[in-house]
């Protein structure tokens, strides 16, 4: 988002402190995912193969998805998936 000048490197800073405090947890992928990651790139036509393997986590752990990608959640759209600029 600084590269697009959607936030400050300072701004960007800060997200990145906040963020750390979230206590997320990393999931690696494993051969678990990679099938349903690939059905998904070829779904929606997303060339990126990140995205297809946070449809495919998603999905196989039947959780939410936030993104700030419209152009992510344009194309797959479903009740799983929910777009952070969304009200």
């Amino acid at each position: 988002m600084v590269r697009f000048g959607e936030l400050t490197p300072t701004e960007a800073q800060r997200a990145l402190a906040l963020s750390q405090r979230l206590g997320l947890h990393l999931v690696p992928p494993d051969g678990a995912q990679v099938r349903p990651a690939f059905e998904w790139t070829v779904r929606p036509n997303r060339a990126a193969a990140y995205d297809s393997s946070y449809l495919a986590l998603a999905e196989i752990l039947r959780c939410q998805l936030w993104t700030a990608d419209r152009h992510l959640h344009d194309a797959v759209n479903l009740p799983w998936e929910c777009c952070a600029g969304d009200g």
